[in-house]
């Protein structure tokens, strides 16, 4: 079974070949900051490479599952945050 415990954001448990991957700051509503992003994007490595998992469940702590982006570091700054179009060009 595969060590989850340096995720900060998340939260891992794994029981009956099920992982329950839980989003960890409820303070922020689950805003996703950097650090967020990164080991959300490398959790999935993690679990394909666990032989302890079949099936994922994603859920949340707290009110919230997430509210998005944490524009808290933005507004500290004084700059507006940078947008992003998800649209692809042709």
């Amino acid at each position: 079974m595969t060590d989850y415990s340096s995720y900060k954001c998340l939260k891992v448990e794994v029981a009956a070949k099920l992982a329950a991957v839980t989003f960890n700051r409820p303070e922020a509503h689950h805003a996703m900051n950097q650090e967020f992003i990164a080991e959300l994007r490398h959790i999935w490595f993690d679990l394909a490479e666990d032989s302890a998992v079949n099936a994922v469940l994603l859920r949340s702590s707290g009110r919230f599952f997430s509210v998005g982006g944490d524009a808290s570091r933005a507004m500290r700054s004084g700059s507006p945050p940078r947008s992003r179009s998800c649209a692809t060009s042709r």
